[in-house]
């Protein structure tokens, strides 16, 4: 996947609220067909997450674990993803007022909040900025066409 990259803004940064605010209920109306976008979006997000381990930050692997890993120690296989079942366990879900990215793996919550032989390495923890400006230029797109109909 390609890296995404951060797209210079203003902070306070709140472009879907701002969208809403100004287009009121033509905004409301397109986030009925663009969450279903945006979920997709969340996913890309939680995808580069994994791809950068984190961004950089996560714990790194424990000597025990690295012994463990699939083809054995000196394996270059990025954190969380020995097999690729969590990483590829991420599913867009929506509904007409919501969007998120979850994984139905059961031991993918222990990761996100860490344990106490464990350290969190949360998965869940997006680049919320460039979330929103990606969303907001998804909604602007369909008020645009909204109006347009």
């Amino acid at each position: 996947m390609a890296k995404r990259t951060s797209k210079p803004r203003q902070p306070p940064f709140q472009p879907l609220q701002d969208l809403i605010d100004e287009f009121g209920e033509h905004a409301l109306t397109a986030m009925v067909e663009v969450t279903p976008v945006i979920a997709e979006i969340l996913v890309a997000a939680v995808q580069d997450v994994f791809e950068s381990e984190g961004f950089g930050k996560w714990p790194e692997l424990a000597d025990s674990t690295i012994a463990q890993r699939r083809g054995g120690p000196g394996q270059a296989i990025k954190i969380l993803q020995d097999s690729g079942l969590l990483a590829g366990s991420i599913n867009p879900e929506s509904s007409p007022d919501s969007a998120s990215a979850f994984t139905n793996v059961p031991y993918g919550a222990w990761h996100v909040i860490g344990t106490e032989h464990m350290p969190k390495r949360d998965f869940l923890e997006v680049d919320a900025d460039l979330v929103q400006f990606e969303a907001a230029e998804v909604l602007l797109e369909a008020i645009q066409s909204f109006g347009a109909r």
